[in-house]
């Protein structure tokens, strides 16, 4: 995954796919790590909710703030999204 941030603009995530098997499905219950524990952080609403949505029905376990401050203060509490 590559980031790319610039004050004052929008900051852009990247990260490379690669396309499935013919005829193939991928699903959560296919891959044998346990989910994946994310935080969002972004003052954009539509951003946020997007992405938490997105996340959460692959079966990642997410929380979404608004602002580093809000991060940090998750971060440093020691709350675990599926709290």
């Amino acid at each position: 995954m590559t980031t790319q941030f610039q004050p004052g603009h929008p900051s852009a995530f990247r990260a490379p796919v690669r396309p499935a098997a013919s005829g193939s499905t991928w699903t959560r219950e296919a891959v044998a790590d346990p989910p994946a524990q994310i935080l969002i952080v972004d003052d954009e609403p539509i951003v946020r909710e997007t992405l938490l949505l997105a996340l959460q029905s692959s079966g990642d376990l997410v929380l979404a703030v608004d602002s580093g401050e809000s991060a940090l203060a998750i971060l440093g509490s020691g709350v675990r999204s599926e709290e």
